[in-house]
């Protein structure tokens, strides 16, 4: 892997964040304030808990996280 700067390059950047477990809920906060269009409130961080478990046990698969998320019915009620 090519060293610039102390920099590793994206790839490490990204192992570090999945490794750090920071990815995962990170995903699931910006995708839910997004569809949302608005902050996350405090009732609902429980919800984002089991999307970051969804997200994580799919592999990181932002299909599966899109899914899991309009399917909830925590979005349903929102809408």
């Amino acid at each position: 892997m090519r060293r610039c700067n102390g920099f590793l390059g994206p790839a490490l950047l990204a192992l570090l964040e999945v490794a750090g477990n920071r990815l995962p809920e990170c995903s699931a906060k910006t995708l839910v304030q997004r569809f949302l269009g608005r902050d996350i409130h405090e009732d609902e961080y429980g919800w984002i808990d089991e999307l970051v478990v969804t997200f994580a046990a799919s592999e990181f698969s932002y299909r599966e996280l899109v899914k899991a998320i309009i399917m909830s019915p925590a979005y349903r009620r929102v809408l």
